[in-house]
């Protein structure tokens, strides 16, 4: 259970080092948006249990521009209008954001091999 604890309070530390006041909806969605690849913004709104415009902003945090190019986001993710469907929005994986999920995963993966990464 120990090992667990630390794994996980080790991948908490991840996401705070880049931002101290990140919310865990805000580390919900990104798990979620890396990990089911193309996965549509109503999808995450559905996870997070929150309304459209709520789900709107805390994707926004991941993509280039936060609040409209005026404050810089994290760079993790795209979101694209999907072109079968204008009404929806896919959210897709950038290289930032694929580079910090290999970090979470080689955290993961030497946690449950007994290694220790910090």
């Amino acid at each position: 259970i120990m090992a667990n604890h630390h794994t996980f309070a080790r991948a908490l530390e991840l996401f705070q080092e880049l931002d101290p006041n990140m919310t865990l909806s805000q580390m919900q969605a990104f798990m979620y948006a890396v990990t089911h690849e193309g996965s549509t913004q109503r999808e995450i709104e559905t996870l997070l249990g929150r309304s459209n415009a709520t789900a709107s902003r805390v994707l926004k945090y991941w993509t280039e521009w936060e609040k409209y190019q005026v404050k810089p986001g994290h760079d993790f993710i795209s979101i694209e209008v999907d072109p079968s469907d204008q009404r929806y929005r896919l959210v897709h994986i950038r290289p930032k954001g694929r580079m910090f999920l290999q970090k979470l995963k080689a955290l993961l993966k030497g946690e449950q091999d007994g290694g220790s990464t910090g």
